[in-house]
């Protein structure tokens, strides 16, 4: 399913893509016609072949009444001849220019409120069914909301907290172990990222560990972990944390996009606008 909502999203976006840019340089070509046509003399260029000689002649408001049939154009005209024919055809192309902008507007229009329609319309058969029902369905194509729901609905068990330990909770009333963790958490929380915290895991090699956080990337519906490391300067934790992040390698956790490391040591504390430039970049791709 992940991978047809994948190819389903990259079509929309390629023929969204490509009705945009046809939109764009309509609209360039409409100014610029434009443009050409103000600076450009004023009339029209009537065109008649006399015995096979082409003679121009000025067909205009202010030419009107002394020349009814057209002011004729001498060959030292030439330049006012190629101007005004410019002109006539960019008055023409303008028109088509702005029939077809108007039609790929509405394209557009349409295509944005019936691609809403019906994938909302698609989401809706299992959305209306109840939730006894719903458990005997494999839903073949679920809404965000639902998939949301039923990703966080899933019962985990966390660690236990040390008696003693300071009580610091998160803007969603979670007991997170630092400050640092309550500031992740609440950036992941103001971007309506999903998130579980220290949901456990099984990695081959070290067994069943907690992720400080486990996140859910809605686009691709994929889950990515975040492991903040809080005590680099004491040798000790720092030689654990190097081990984990081996194991995660070898169990084939890739860096930046299966999981997120931040660091943190007693000289140099958690950087929030690192934190609020990962967030953007991992989980808006």
């Amino acid at each position: 399913m992940k991978n047809v909502r994948r190819e389903e999203k990259a079509i929309k976006d390629l023929l969204y893509e490509q009705l945009i840019k046809r939109e764009h340089w309509l609209r360039d070509l409409k100014q610029n016609l434009e443009t050409s046509i103000q600076n450009a003399p004023s009339g029209n260029l009537k065109i008649i072949n006399c015995r096979g000689v082409e003679q121009y002649y000025l067909d205009s408001a202010e030419t009107r009444t002394s020349y009814p049939n057209g002011k004729y154009l001498r060959k030292s005209d030439l330049e006012l001849a190629s101007k005004l024919a410019q002109r006539n055809y960019d008055e023409k192309l303008l028109s088509e220019v702005e029939k077809q902008l108007k039609n790929i507007q509405n394209i557009i229009k349409k295509y944005e409120k019936q691609e809403i329609v019906q994938v909302e319309e698609l989401y809706s058969v299992y959305d209306r069914m109840s939730p006894s029902r719903k458990k005997m369905v494999d839903s073949r194509i679920m809404s965000d909301k639902e998939y949301v729901n039923q990703w966080s609905a899933q019962i985990y068990s966390g660690k236990d907290f040390e008696e003693g330990q300071a009580e610091i909770y998160t803007e969603k009333k979670e007991r997170v172990r630092s400050k640092s963790e309550k500031i992740i958490a609440d950036m992941l929380y103001h971007k309506n990222i999903p998130y579980k915290y220290e949901c456990p895991i099984n990695l081959k090699g070290l067994g069943m560990i907690y992720p400080d956080f486990t996140c859910l990337r809605l686009e691709d519906r994929k889950t990515i972990l975040w492991e903040h490391l809080g005590m680099m300067t004491d040798p000790i934790y720092c030689q654990k944390a190097m081990k984990k992040i081996d194991i995660y390698a070898k169990n084939g956790f890739i860096q930046g996009r299966d999981i997120i490391y931040t660091f943190e040591s007693e000289k140099y504390s958690l950087n929030t606008m690192s934190v609020e430039n990962l967030i953007n970049q991992i989980f808006s791709t």
